[in-house]
């Protein structure tokens, strides 16, 4: 499939979002930039949760561990929310990198 009308050449190696690496992000239209922005304000928001919940967890593992020395890995738990978090700022900048390419508007004779 030929995605040069995006602004990606063929075959070239993808990222986050189908990113090219190395590459330029494909073009967007106005309407796929707004969605872009509301995907990242939840993102956002999504990341900000994220950051609360692993202080909490860090807290509960830090006054386990000195109820209990012995207690040194990290449990579980804490391990997931920081992959999520990883994951959903990867989203997040993926997402930026991608929403600042806009498709020139078409003029009517180009219809």
């Amino acid at each position: 499939m030929n995605h040069a009308h995006l602004g990606l050449r063929e075959g070239a190696p993808r990222g986050v979002l189908g990113v090219p690496l190395g590459g330029t992000a494909p073009l967007m239209l106005p309407c796929e930039v707004a969605q872009a922005t509301l995907f990242a304000a939840e993102l956002q928001a999504e990341i900000t949760e994220l950051q609360a919940r692993i202080e909490a967890a860090e807290h509960r593992w830090q006054q386990r561990r000195l109820r209990c020395p012995a207690e040194v890995d990290q449990p579980e738990r804490l391990v997931r929310l920081r992959a999520q978090l990883d994951e959903a700022t990867q989203l997040l900048d993926g997402l930026k990198f991608v929403s600042r390419r806009r498709r020139p508007r078409q003029s009517q004779d180009e219809h």
